[in-house]
């Protein structure tokens, strides 16, 4: 459930990443908006690194996605799971593409730090 370096493998975030959104004084629902943007965000990373993208200022596509998502997790095109994480990584894409933008660095450069900062700044 939590990143690897607390004994599991499905998250890229870590236990102490959540406590720390979770520490955070905004609301429920904008701390629960903040781990999903977290996590794709990193997700976004590990993709780019696995798959040793030429640019690596650029997320990754929706075809490295898939890519990603059949040859290092596992997952068959015709999973139903497969379309719906792709859409969000959509999503949250455009979102991290705004926030690199306010932050003056590329998406894949953005940290925890400033997603958190961000969300502070909006909630205030």
């Amino acid at each position: 459930m939590y990143g690897q370096s607390d004994g599991y493998v499905d998250s890229p975030l870590t236990l102490q990443e959540i406590q720390k959104i979770d520490s955070r004084s905004i609301s429920s629902q904008e701390k629960h908006y903040l781990r999903l943007l977290a996590h794709s965000l990193f997700t976004f990373q590990s993709i780019s690194n696995t798959l040793d993208s030429p640019d690596c200022q650029l997320l990754p596509n929706k075809e490295q996605c898939l890519e990603w998502l059949i040859l290092k997790k596992g997952f068959n095109k015709e999973d139903s799971f497969v379309p719906v994480f792709l859409e969000q990584l959509n999503i949250a894409a455009h979102q991290l593409e705004v926030l690199g933008k306010h932050y003056s660095v590329p998406p894949l450069e953005l940290s925890l730090d400033q997603l958190i900062d961000f969300f502070e700044m909006v909630a205030s």
